[in-house]
């Protein structure tokens, strides 16, 4: 009938009752929102300097940590996991610490849309750089190998310092609108 086929189709599987609904237009949407309004929103926001952008990730925090608590539990269980001899307030105080620095990578992540080379070179240090030049020079391979801390994206400056090309591997995300 008419209304299905316009808004959702509704499917009963098994004896378990339970329903589907499938949204047709739910794909189509979410690709107008992404194309259209958070693409843009976010090219904007990484146009701010950093100083307003740490005062969002600030507020961020606020409502995430301490309004919300996102995920709070099962951060500190993995604290606690972790480190079994630290005591509940050394915990909380990495507890803290965690959920800033997971909003000032937020933050930065959005900034990486429109960071210049200059930017990064001031916020990115790397040490002994002459070490990867000698391997250069003796016309050899090189493996870099970074933790996934901080805003390693960023990481594709060190091409600026080298004359050997770089590629990095990674896992694709699933989401094909980002």
């Amino acid at each position: 009938d008419d209304y299905n086929s316009t808004h959702f189709q509704m499917q009963m599987y098994g004896n378990h009752g339970r329903i589907t609904v499938v949204l047709r237009e739910a794909k189509a949407f979410y690709m107008i929102v992404t194309k259209w309004i958070l693409i843009p929103l976010l090219m904007l926001i990484s146009r701010l300097p950093f100083f307003i952008l740490y005062g969002i990730s600030n507020a961020l925090y606020l409502i995430g940590y301490k309004v919300i608590g996102y995920r709070k539990k099962v951060v500190r269980e993995n604290l606690c996991l972790c480190f079994p001899k630290k005591s509940l307030h050394e915990i909380k105080s990495i507890e803290k610490k965690f959920f800033q620095h997971l909003c000032d990578m937020f933050v930065e992540s959005i900034k990486s849309i429109s960071i210049s080379e200059a930017e990064i070179r001031k916020r990115y240090k790397f040490t002994n750089i002459e070490e990867i030049n000698k391997i250069e020079a003796a016309n050899k391979s090189i493996l870099l190998m970074c933790a996934h801390y901080g805003s390693w994206e960023w990481i594709f400056i060190l091409q600026t310092y080298t004359s050997h090309r770089s590629y990095a591997i990674y896992k694709r995300l699933q989401n094909k609108y980002f």
